[in-house]
């Protein structure tokens, strides 16, 4: 990871990151290069946190409450239609 961050580093961050979950993923590294004006900590920064967003976005599993993750767990080896899923 590149140098420690600066007074005022977290407030910028979590702005920029959600400025960018606006833009289309291909649009982001334009706009990372562009907003963090050279500061590689702050790029470094929003580079993971952006990943590691898109891993929990494709990750159907963080969808669901965790009473939800819980049943289908206990109840996936049954046959499907003895499945209860939807616990809303």
């Amino acid at each position: 990871m590149p140098s420690q961050p600066s007074d005022g580093f977290a407030d910028r961050l979590e702005r920029l990151f959600h400025e960018a979950l606006e833009l289309d993923p291909p649009l982001r590294g334009a706009f990372l290069v562009q907003s963090c004006d050279g500061d590689a900590t702050l790029q470094w920064e929003l580079e993971h946190l952006l990943a590691a967003s898109a891993r929990v976005d494709a990750a159907p599993g963080w969808a669901l409450p965790a009473i939800g993750n819980e049943a289908w767990f206990l109840t996936s080896w049954l046959p499907a239609p003895s499945r209860k899923t939807d616990l809303a």
